[in-house]
Protein backbone atom coordinates (compact mmCIF):
# COMPACT_ATOMS: atom_id res chain seq x y z
CA UNK A 1 0.00 0.00 0.00
CA UNK A 2 1.31 3.44 -1.08
CA UNK A 3 0.56 5.87 1.27
CA UNK A 4 0.00 9.83 -0.95
CA UNK A 5 1.54 12.96 0.06
CA UNK A 6 -0.43 15.78 2.63
CA UNK A 7 -2.86 18.55 0.64
CA UNK A 8 -3.78 21.26 2.81
CA UNK A 9 -4.62 24.33 1.50
CA UNK A 10 -5.13 27.96 2.60
CA UNK A 11 -9.11 28.62 3.42
CA UNK A 12 -9.56 31.02 0.57
CA UNK A 13 -8.01 29.02 -1.83
CA UNK A 14 -9.27 25.70 -1.34
CA UNK A 15 -12.45 25.53 -3.52
CA UNK A 16 -9.67 26.50 -6.24
CA UNK A 17 -7.09 24.22 -5.73
CA UNK A 18 -9.07 20.49 -6.35
CA UNK A 19 -7.66 20.52 -10.04
CA UNK A 20 -4.06 21.05 -9.12
CA UNK A 21 -4.42 18.34 -5.83
CA UNK A 22 -5.47 15.85 -8.52
CA UNK A 23 -2.29 16.69 -10.99
CA UNK A 24 -0.06 16.52 -8.25
CA UNK A 25 -1.91 13.40 -7.25
CA UNK A 26 -0.98 11.79 -11.05
CA UNK A 27 2.20 13.30 -10.96
CA UNK A 28 3.14 11.70 -7.71
CA UNK A 29 1.49 8.41 -8.10
CA UNK A 30 -0.79 9.22 -5.43
CA UNK A 31 -2.48 5.50 -4.29
CA UNK A 32 -4.39 5.86 -1.20
CA UNK A 33 -3.70 9.16 1.18
CA UNK A 34 -3.89 10.40 4.43
CA UNK A 35 -3.91 14.36 5.26
CA UNK A 36 -4.17 17.11 8.09
CA UNK A 37 -1.03 17.22 10.03
CA UNK A 38 -0.48 20.82 11.43
CA UNK A 39 -2.71 23.34 14.15
CA UNK A 40 -3.65 27.18 14.03
CA UNK A 41 -4.32 28.30 16.96
CA UNK A 42 -8.00 29.70 18.17
CA UNK A 43 -8.96 32.85 20.77
CA UNK A 44 -11.54 32.16 22.85
CA UNK A 45 -13.25 34.25 25.63
CA UNK A 46 -13.56 37.72 26.06
CA UNK A 47 -16.36 40.12 24.89
CA UNK A 48 -18.41 38.45 22.09
CA UNK A 49 -20.29 40.72 19.83
CA UNK A 50 -22.57 39.60 16.71
CA UNK A 51 -19.49 41.31 14.65
CA UNK A 52 -16.80 39.08 15.53
CA UNK A 53 -18.97 36.27 13.97
CA UNK A 54 -17.53 35.45 11.08
CA UNK A 55 -14.11 35.40 12.29
CA UNK A 56 -14.65 33.32 14.79
CA UNK A 57 -16.80 30.60 12.57
CA UNK A 58 -13.31 31.10 9.91
CA UNK A 59 -10.67 30.49 12.83
CA UNK A 60 -12.90 27.16 13.90
CA UNK A 61 -13.15 25.74 10.60
CA UNK A 62 -10.86 22.99 9.43
CA UNK A 63 -10.50 21.85 5.66
CA UNK A 64 -8.48 18.84 4.21
CA UNK A 65 -8.91 16.10 1.90
CA UNK A 66 -7.76 12.60 0.12
CA UNK A 67 -7.00 12.34 -3.52
CA UNK A 68 -7.00 8.83 -5.23
CA UNK A 69 -5.90 9.63 -8.51
CA UNK A 70 -8.43 11.90 -9.99
CA UNK A 71 -10.98 10.85 -7.24
CA UNK A 72 -11.61 12.69 -4.41
CA UNK A 73 -11.82 10.34 -1.72
CA UNK A 74 -12.82 12.15 0.75
CA UNK A 75 -13.10 16.39 1.27
CA UNK A 76 -14.06 17.03 4.65
CA UNK A 77 -14.55 20.97 6.43
CA UNK A 78 -15.51 21.06 9.94
CA UNK A 79 -16.59 23.99 12.36
CA UNK A 80 -16.15 23.23 16.32
CA UNK A 81 -18.57 24.74 17.77
CA UNK A 82 -17.47 25.34 21.38
CA UNK A 83 -19.24 28.03 23.50
CA UNK A 84 -17.65 31.78 22.33
CA UNK A 85 -19.05 30.76 18.62
CA UNK A 86 -22.20 29.88 20.18
CA UNK A 87 -22.24 33.42 22.52
CA UNK A 88 -21.52 34.97 18.55
CA UNK A 89 -24.22 32.91 17.06
CA UNK A 90 -26.97 34.32 19.55
CA UNK A 91 -25.78 37.52 19.01
CA UNK A 92 -25.84 37.93 14.93
CA UNK A 93 -28.91 35.37 15.28
CA UNK A 94 -30.84 37.95 17.72
CA UNK A 95 -29.74 40.77 15.07
CA UNK A 96 -30.68 39.28 11.57
CA UNK A 97 -33.82 38.12 13.04
CA UNK A 98 -34.61 41.01 15.51
CA UNK A 99 -35.61 38.63 18.69
CA UNK A 100 -37.14 40.21 21.86
CA UNK A 101 -35.01 40.11 25.42
CA UNK A 102 -37.08 36.85 25.74
CA UNK A 103 -36.62 35.41 22.71
CA UNK A 104 -32.92 36.00 22.91
CA UNK A 105 -32.66 34.82 26.38
CA UNK A 106 -34.45 31.99 25.32
CA UNK A 107 -32.11 30.75 22.66
CA UNK A 108 -29.42 31.12 25.24
CA UNK A 109 -30.52 28.71 27.55
CA UNK A 110 -30.84 26.44 24.20
CA UNK A 111 -27.35 26.68 23.42
CA UNK A 112 -25.87 26.66 27.07
CA UNK A 113 -27.91 23.37 27.18
CA UNK A 114 -26.23 22.01 24.02
CA UNK A 115 -23.25 23.24 25.07
CA UNK A 116 -23.08 21.14 28.42
CA UNK A 117 -24.32 17.90 26.30
CA UNK A 118 -21.58 17.08 23.59
CA UNK A 119 -18.67 18.11 22.10
CA UNK A 120 -20.61 19.76 18.40
CA UNK A 121 -19.02 20.16 14.58
CA UNK A 122 -21.02 21.08 12.33
CA UNK A 123 -19.32 19.48 9.18
CA UNK A 124 -19.66 19.23 4.72
CA UNK A 125 -18.40 16.06 2.96
CA UNK A 126 -17.99 15.37 -0.37
CA UNK A 127 -16.76 12.14 -1.92
CA UNK A 128 -16.76 11.25 -5.80
CA UNK A 129 -17.16 7.59 -4.97
CA UNK A 130 -20.88 7.54 -4.28
CA UNK A 131 -21.66 4.05 -2.93
CA UNK A 132 -19.61 5.43 0.53
CA UNK A 133 -21.14 9.08 0.07
CA UNK A 134 -22.79 8.89 3.64
CA UNK A 135 -21.53 8.94 7.03
CA UNK A 136 -24.67 8.46 8.92
CA UNK A 137 -25.71 4.89 7.36
CA UNK A 138 -24.74 1.30 9.01
CA UNK A 139 -22.41 0.93 5.83
CA UNK A 140 -20.53 3.96 6.41
CA UNK A 141 -16.92 2.69 5.93
CA UNK A 142 -15.35 6.06 7.27
CA UNK A 143 -14.77 5.44 11.60
CA UNK A 144 -14.55 9.17 12.89
CA UNK A 145 -13.04 9.94 16.53
CA UNK A 146 -12.35 12.68 18.04
CA UNK A 147 -9.04 13.10 19.74
CA UNK A 148 -7.52 15.24 22.98
CA UNK A 149 -3.75 15.91 23.19
CA UNK A 150 -3.28 12.95 25.77
CA UNK A 151 -4.45 10.26 23.12
CA UNK A 152 -7.60 9.87 24.41
CA UNK A 153 -10.40 8.80 21.92
CA UNK A 154 -14.26 8.57 21.92
CA UNK A 155 -16.92 7.93 18.66
CA UNK A 156 -19.70 10.27 18.05
CA UNK A 157 -22.93 9.92 20.14
CA UNK A 158 -24.49 11.19 17.33
CA UNK A 159 -24.32 11.91 13.62
CA UNK A 160 -27.21 13.27 11.99
CA UNK A 161 -27.83 14.25 8.24
CA UNK A 162 -29.03 17.71 7.91
CA UNK A 163 -31.34 17.22 5.04
CA UNK A 164 -32.86 19.99 4.23
CA UNK A 165 -30.17 21.76 4.97
CA UNK A 166 -31.14 24.40 7.64
CA UNK A 167 -31.17 27.89 6.50
CA UNK A 168 -28.91 28.94 9.35
CA UNK A 169 -26.22 26.65 8.50
CA UNK A 170 -26.42 28.12 4.79
CA UNK A 171 -25.87 31.72 5.80
CA UNK A 172 -23.84 31.05 8.60
CA UNK A 173 -21.24 28.30 7.14
CA UNK A 174 -18.85 29.05 5.00
CA UNK A 175 -18.43 26.13 3.66
CA UNK A 176 -21.65 25.24 2.21
CA UNK A 177 -21.88 23.94 -0.98
CA UNK A 178 -24.99 22.42 -2.72
CA UNK A 179 -22.46 19.30 -3.71
CA UNK A 180 -21.67 18.38 -0.03
CA UNK A 181 -24.01 17.01 2.34
CA UNK A 182 -23.62 18.25 6.08
CA UNK A 183 -23.83 16.82 9.33
CA UNK A 184 -23.94 17.45 12.55
CA UNK A 185 -21.38 15.24 14.81
CA UNK A 186 -21.83 15.01 18.46
CA UNK A 187 -19.27 13.61 20.95
CA UNK A 188 -19.65 12.64 24.52
CA UNK A 189 -17.95 15.28 27.29
CA UNK A 190 -16.27 12.68 29.36
CA UNK A 191 -14.31 9.30 28.82
CA UNK A 192 -15.87 6.38 30.60
CA UNK A 193 -13.44 4.31 32.82
CA UNK A 194 -13.83 1.80 35.13
CA UNK A 195 -13.28 3.90 38.09
CA UNK A 196 -13.39 7.54 36.63
CA UNK A 197 -15.05 9.70 34.07
CA UNK A 198 -12.49 11.73 32.52
CA UNK A 199 -13.11 14.74 30.82
CA UNK A 200 -12.37 14.76 26.96
CA UNK A 201 -11.74 18.34 26.39
CA UNK A 202 -10.95 20.37 29.66
CA UNK A 203 -9.29 24.00 30.23
CA UNK A 204 -5.93 21.95 30.51
CA UNK A 205 -6.66 20.89 26.96
CA UNK A 206 -4.38 22.27 24.11
CA UNK A 207 -5.18 20.44 21.26
CA UNK A 208 -8.19 18.27 19.85
CA UNK A 209 -8.16 16.34 16.75
CA UNK A 210 -10.98 15.36 14.60
CA UNK A 211 -9.87 11.61 12.90
CA UNK A 212 -11.42 10.00 9.91
CA UNK A 213 -10.12 6.81 8.85
CA UNK A 214 -10.26 3.57 6.46
CA UNK A 215 -9.04 1.34 4.08
CA UNK A 216 -9.35 3.86 1.81
CA UNK A 217 -7.17 6.71 4.07
CA UNK A 218 -6.47 8.44 6.69
CA UNK A 219 -7.88 12.30 7.17
CA UNK A 220 -7.06 14.69 10.38
CA UNK A 221 -8.50 18.15 10.82
CA UNK A 222 -6.46 19.59 14.07
CA UNK A 223 -7.79 22.49 16.70
CA UNK A 224 -4.65 24.65 18.58
CA UNK A 225 -6.70 25.42 21.50
CA UNK A 226 -4.17 27.15 23.51
CA UNK A 227 0.07 27.23 23.47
Amino acid sequence: MVWGAVFTWPATMFQKKKSIALLLGIITGVGLGWAGLGCRRHQAGGLITFGDYTELVEARTKRQAIYRGVDTVLMVSATYVDWPLRQSYVEKYTADHVLSAHEKQKLLVEEQQAQEDASEFVIAAYTDLRQWKRLDEPENIWSIWLINDAGERVAPIEISHLTPVPVYIVEYYPFFSSHKIVYKLKFPKTLSRKTERKTIISPETKKITLEFTSALGRLFLCWQLKD
